[in-house]
């Protein structure tokens, strides 16, 4: 079953180095046909190939990547910290590491090829770094731990590292990643995409809601993007497809854009994968405060102005 999808949607601008994306598009949209025409190409090949197999063998997480405290941040500066990624240590890095497999509800178990260490997940989280800006949530314990994720393999639990803010009585959890990429479809084993196919670079879905999945593209200013989704019984085939929309170019800028596009699943997404149309591969597990920290453009905003921060599902109370 094939569908487009318009729904609500977040347009993000990020600073590039060039203009270039700011220029007039002349290119049509692809016809409906060929759209249709790649994703039954990609859903066949990856039905057919080892990518189906890798992906049902091995753990790449779908629905969200981390538990945030308990009734979410509770102020707008805490949210806007988490948005930018703007974190204060204040702890002792922990001598523990979290373990380096996965077990599934159903009995596997997957060992993981390499772990996350105490500073790398530190420095994962505090993505703003030493940039001035709003004030950091303050991170005072770390630990690992596991978290209930739900996954290719299923559900089942995984490594994962906690941490303890000032202010909460529940922690901040994050999953720790897998070191990898994603498995996909050959490009000698399928037809060429359209023109006017767009990359799409990320999904999520919140935790009990698994119908509703949250897609990322990006795309250049004076675009827009619209997703087409194929469901499947082994994968959900997303094709996202570029638009020009009228922009002042005057205004454009030196800027990209992401897209969160919402799209809602017939069926819960489960094991199935999430596969881009346009490269043949399984989409990424995309962290939430990740696409909030991009969503910020412009001047950062301050504690003074929080209608500047996005509303992201799990996000805020």
């Amino acid at each position: 079953m094939r569908r487009t999808v318009f729904g609500s949607a977040l347009l993000v601008c990020l600073v590039a180095g060039s203009v270039a994306g700011c220029t007039p598009l002349e290119e049509p949209l692809p016809s409906s046909k060929k759209v249709a025409a790649r994703m039954a190409a990609v859903e066949s090949a990856w039905q057919g190939r080892s990518a189906a197999r890798d992906w049902s063998e091995h753990f790449y997480p779908v629905g969200t990547a981390e538990q945030l405290p308990r009734g979410g941040f509770r102020t707008a500066a805490d949210r806007l910290a988490y948005a930018e990624g703007r974190y204060l240590w204040r702890a002792k890095f922990p001598d523990a590491l979290p373990v380096r497999e996965v077990r599934g509800l159903d009995g596997r178990i997957m060992d993981m090829s390499q772990t996350q260490g105490p500073f790398e997940a530190f420095a994962a989280l505090d993505r703003a770094g030493d940039e001035d800006g709003t004030a950091p949530l303050v991170v005072t314990a770390l630990a690992p731990t596991v978290l209930s994720v739900e996954s290719s393999m299923g559900w089942g639990l995984a490594p994962a590292w906690s941490f303890t803010l000032r202010g909460y009585d529940t922690p901040l959890i994050r999953l720790v990643p897998e070191f990898g990429g994603m498995p996909s479809v050959p490009s000698g084993q399928l037809p060429a995409a359209p023109r006017r196919m767009g990359r799409l670079i990320g999904q999520w879905s919140v935790p009990g809601d698994a119908r509703n999945l949250t897609v990322l593209a990006q795309t250049n200013c004076g675009e827009d993007v619209s997703v087409r989704v194929r469901e499947a019984p082994k994968s959900v085939v997303l094709a996202g497809v570029i638009r020009r929309v009228p922009t002042d170019q005057k205004t454009c800028g030196e800027i990209h854009r992401v897209k969160a596009v919402r799209v809602v699943l017939r069926e819960p997404l489960g094991t199935r994968a999430p596969v881009d149309a346009e490269c043949a591969c399984a989409l990424p597990l995309t962290d939430i405060a990740e696409a909030a920290r991009r969503s910020l453009h412009g001047p950062r905003p301050t504690p003074s102005t929080p209608a500047a921060v996005p509303s992201y599902p799990g996000m805020a109370p």
